[in-house]
Order: C-alpha cells, then structure tokens, then sequence
C-alpha cells in the first residue's frame, strides 16, 4: 500500500482512538508507528543500491524493484519490519516495556493493512517475504543454489 494510504488510514483511526480518550501519547505513537514502520523499504533500498537517497527509495520501491526482481528471477523481497519475527519481539518488548504498547499496534495496524490491501492484487509483481526465517531458508538458499548452477 502506498504511504499516504497509510497516513489517511493512521490519521482516521488516531481520530477515533482521541475521540475514545486514548492519552495523547499512545496516539501519537500510534501514529507514528502506523507510518514509520516502513523504513525498512528505505533498508531494503540503500542496500541494494548503496545510496541514501529518499526520493531515489521512494522511486525503486515503487517502479523499480518488481523490474529487478524479475531479472534475477526472484519473487520475495524482504522488508524486515514486515515480519513475524518483528512483530513477536516487538509483543514481547510491549510486555515488558508497556510504552512500546501503542508502537505495536501501529505496526500491526500498518501491517494488517498492508495485507488487506495486498490479498485485492491479482496478477502481484513480486511478494514479501512473511519471515526472516523463512527468507533464509527458502529464498536465500534457492539463491544460491542457483548461483552455484552457473
């Protein structure tokens, strides 16, 4: 999903959550969290093109990405924040830190509208890996078989 969908959608629920008389902070994290989580497209980006540009991210997430992934024959990236092994460490922080609370469940929230979003696409360019573990041992490993077969 496309980031101002996701800021559209943060502000919305930030709204109810002010009308529910939820304490500013957790909104505001909230928020925050909801948006922010997609850094890791940023991650994704200067790792694979070694520059810190935003606008040039913004432009390889968006057009680019799907058009290289082809070309290497892969069909998974992956954008760490987006995955289980995130959201389990960042329950179990939440537990132990009740201030990372609203944190998890604006990620959550991101991460819930992201796949709602992604289950509307029929003909998907590519798909994100659901787990680091998963990544590893599936992807990555087909990967490198692949690159042992040249």
């Amino acid at each position: 999903m496309l980031s101002h969908y996701h800021i559209i959608l943060a502000i919305i629920v930030s709204i109810i959550l002010y009308l529910l008389k939820f304490q500013p902070i957790f909104i505001i994290l909230f928020f925050l969290a909801a948006i922010f989580i997609d850094v890791d497209h940023y991650f994704l980006y200067i790792q694979r093109k070694k520059k810190l540009n935003p606008l040039g991210a913004y432009k390889y997430n968006r057009y680019e990405i799907a058009k290289e992934l082809k070309r290497t024959g892969q069909k998974y990236v992956l954008v760490i924040f987006h995955t289980i092994e995130f959201f389990v460490l960042l329950l179990i922080l939440s537990l132990i830190f009740r201030i990372l609370w609203p944190i998890f469940f604006g990620c959550l929230f991101h991460e819930l509208t992201d796949v709602a979003y992604e289950s509307t696409i029929k003909d998907k360019k590519y798909k994100r890996a659901f787990s680091l573990i998963y990544y590893e041992l599936k992807i990555n490993k087909a990967k490198r078989n692949s690159v042992k077969q040249r």
